[in-house]
């Protein structure tokens, strides 16, 4: 595992950013990174590329970004890759064209089907209708408890608001809802939602419902060479993401919706530093 310093004031920048900011306007995000220049530097203008266990680091020692390739255990991938089967019509069903995440100008053709799902056990504060117990979401029930135990450590106390958040959900619909009691059995993430990516390519954007402090949860499983996840915010390149033309493979994102907690009345964690890190490994020894 490797520090990497951003030389970023992570504060100040996301105080510039606009609400709902989309982060796909190129010439927008040119500004702000003349306003804000990475300290991470490439070669001849391309960007640094980082292959191996990182810790990237904002001013002040926050955190911005874990970088763990390889972290989940072999047969993982390929269970999660095997439960994609089912999701063959949903899949076609999503790329509806409205907006470019379910686009299918980013999707490929070809192998297993593509397209974005995405699933929460709190729709009813969108104002749908209660989201039904799927499938996927049992199949994948045990990556997704390890990616979430992971959170434990890079943002313990984001972990533990993502908790309450889930015994909230638990305690309302055991008096609200039955159906969402039979979808939160299999819900074994503290994240609020979460969505399955089956072969795109995404533009450079921002998350937009989440908060700059929080951490999204990103797990890329498949067949896949040679390709890198793109932060220019960072000045850095992360090796091993998805591509567009080689293999059958998936994304799980992972996110949490901040009116969720809003509406738990859950305090909104801080932004996570180096020192609470081994805090946090050292209570776990003791």
């Amino acid at each position: 595992m490797i520090l990497v310093s951003s030389g970023i004031d992570l504060i100040r920048l996301c105080k510039s950013l606009a609400p709902l900011e989309s982060g796909a306007e190129l010439d927008q995000e040119g500004c702000l990174l003349d306003r804000h220049p990475p300290a991470i530097t490439g070669i001849g203008g391309i960007p640094a590329i980082i292959s191996e266990s990182a810790i990237i680091l904002g001013e002040g020692d926050t955190i911005a970004l874990w970088y763990l390739p390889g972290a989940l255990a072999r047969p993982m991938p390929s269970h999660i890759m095997a439960g994609l089967g089912p999701l063959h019509d949903p899949f076609q069903r999503s790329i509806t064209n409205k907006g470019w995440r379910i686009s299918s100008n980013y999707f490929r053709n070809g192998g297993i089907s593509s397209g974005c799902l995405e699933f929460s056990p709190a729709r009813h504060l969108w104002g749908h209708e209660t989201w039904k117990h799927q499938p996927m979401v049992e199949n994948i029930c045990l990556p997704s408890a390890l990616l979430s135990g992971a959170l434990s450590t890079m943002h313990p106390s984001l972990y533990q608001a993502g908790l309450q958040a889930m015994e909230g959900l638990n305690a309302w619909s055991a008096e609200q809802d039955g159906i969402m009691v039979e979808a939160l059995a299999h819900w074994s993430t503290v994240y609020t939602n979460f969505s399955v990516i089956a072969n795109q390519c995404t533009p450079l954007h921002h998350d937009p419902h989440s908060q700059p402090d929080w951490y999204d949860l990103l797990a890329t499983v498949g067949e896949y060479d040679n390709c890198f996840l793109d932060i220019p915010t960072l000045g850095t390149q992360l090796r091993d993401s998805v591509t567009q033309d080689v293999g059958d493979r998936c994304c799980l994102a992972y996110y949490m919706q901040d009116n969720v907690h809003n509406w738990l009345c859950i305090s909104r964690p801080d932004w996570m530093i180096v020192d609470n890190v081994w805090h946090a490994l050292l209570m776990e020894e003791l």
